[in-house]
């Protein structure tokens, strides 16, 4: 059984685990938040905690932890729970690593192939984290498509919002914001584009993930409602 100690001091974090430092960081200045339990993609089980809570020293809104704004997880790391699946999605899409890998793109574009959420969202705010193919990965010209995202998914209907094309090989964070008929996509703190959905699409609806081919990856999916 493993033993696990925190201690911070003045901005400073360090994890030991059965006596040995693991872990830390630094700047760690809020004097007010959270505390949270993780499991780094595998089971976990946690006894024997306690707290004391010791008194307010008013810690100033600088140094407190910002409220928490909703923001929940599409995807659990671990499977597809909460995803709609079918036979050509099913082929296309696999998890591994926490993360959402494409295996391959059907010769016949479908939109069968997309992975689509179980919810429906209306106005809502969304981040994903994108890593296209290393172009030693990417020799297939199916890989060479822009990534995108379908918005209010229904059975008839669905509109397609495109990616600002991403460095293959790194990680790059997007941020989709959807309200009434306007999209706003950011990359960072830069306005990439801001789209409006046509007259036909529903004011609700679900969430896609449009395949781009061998060797993507998405992670980090997140949704919060407006």
């Amino acid at each position: 059984m493993e033993s696990l100690s925190d201690c911070w001091f003045n901005g400073v974090l360090r994890l030991s685990v059965n006596g040995t430092e693991v872990s830390g960081g630094e700047e760690c200045d809020y004097r007010k938040g959270y505390l949270a339990l993780e499991s780094e993609g595998a089971p976990v089980e946690f006894r024997n905690i306690r707290i004391q809570e010791l008194p307010s020293t008013g810690a100033a809104p600088e140094v407190t932890a910002p409220p928490d704004q909703g923001w929940r997880a599409l995807f659990t790391g671990l499977d597809l729970r909460g995803w709609r699946t079918n036979a050509t999605s099913a082929a296309v899409w696999h998890v591994a690593g926490e993360r959402l890998r494409e295996k391959s793109v059907p010769e016949q574009k479908s939109s069968q192939a997309a992975l689509v959420t179980e919810a429906e969202f209306g106005n809502a705010e969304f981040v994903v984290d994108y890593r296209a193919a290393k172009p030693a990965a990417a020799a297939d010209s199916k890989s060479s498509a822009s990534p995108a995202l379908q918005l209010r998914v229904s059975e008839h209907d669905s509109f397609v919002a495109e990616l600002p094309e991403p460095e293959p090989g790194q990680y790059q964070r997007y941020q989709i914001t959807v309200m009434g008929r306007e999209v706003t996509i950011r990359k960072g703190d830069k306005v990439m584009s801001r789209p409006r959905m046509p007259e036909g699409v529903p004011g609700r609806g679900r969430f896609g993930l449009v395949p781009t081919g061998p060797g993507v990856e998405w992670m980090n999916l997140y949704v919060r409602e407006l």
